[in-house]
This record gives structure tokens, sequence and C-alpha cells, in this order.
């Protein structure tokens, strides 16, 4: 796969919102919506006892931690699509890295850009509603 590049998404990529998932359990394959945030992202700092559902209602905002919300909310529905085997364009292990090193950095930058990302791929074509 991979060969949108990374900024680009392909034609044919899918992907479902935060909302999507929090609305449709029954789809979740390999999570759980009871499962910490600590356990999946290591660095999930404030956030690690924060269950995978009620991240995926985090609110954002302008600073660091609105930023770190959004990114952990796009973060779980982006590992969520993935381990469907929806046509994502990045897999559980790169998203997971990716948004653990972000968070590890605590650049404002890096992680709403990260945010952004994920989000706009979480915002394809979702197939499953």
């Amino acid at each position: 796969g991979g060969a949108a590049g990374a900024g680009g998404m392909a034609e044919d990529q899918q992907g479902c919102p935060p909302d999507f998932w929090v609305h449709h359990l029954e789809h979740w394959q390999g999570l759980h919506a009871d499962q910490a945030l600590g356990v999946v992202f290591s660095a999930a700092c404030d956030y690690s006892e924060v269950t995978l559902e009620v991240a995926l209602r985090f609110k954002g905002g302008e600073d660091l931690l609105g930023g770190i919300r959004i990114l952990l909310r796009e973060a779980v529905a982006a590992l969520l699509n993935a381990g469907h085997g929806l046509r994502f364009g990045m897999n559980s292990a790169e998203i997971t890295l990716r948004v653990v090193v972000a968070i590890t950095h605590l650049d404002r930058r890096e992680i709403f850009a990260l945010g952004a990302q994920l989000a706009a791929m979480n915002r394809c074509t979702c197939p499953l509603g």
C-alpha cells in the first residue's frame, strides 16, 4: 500500500469518522470501547485512564492539550478503520507509533498536523454505515 504518498490520499481510500465508531460498537475489531488509552498508546499522558469510547467523543481546543485531545480522538478512529481492514492508507502499528512520537515530543505543530491528517483520512468513504 502507501502509493498515495505521505500527504495525498488515494481516491478509493476508506475511513469512518469518530462519531460513526461511537455509535457502532458492533463494528469494532481488535479493540474494546472500555480499553484505556494508556494501554493502546503508551504516551497518552494525562489521558491514560480514559477509555477509547470516551476519547472518540473528545472535543479539541487551540492549546496543546486541545490538540492532544483531537489527535487521540482521530487516532482511535484511525486504529478502528485500519483494524477493520478498510483501505485506510496506514496500518495500526504506524498510527500508534506516529501518535506516541507526536505526544512524546509535545510539539503543538506536530500534534495538530498529525491530528488533521488522521481526521482527513477518517472522513473518506465509510463503507460500513
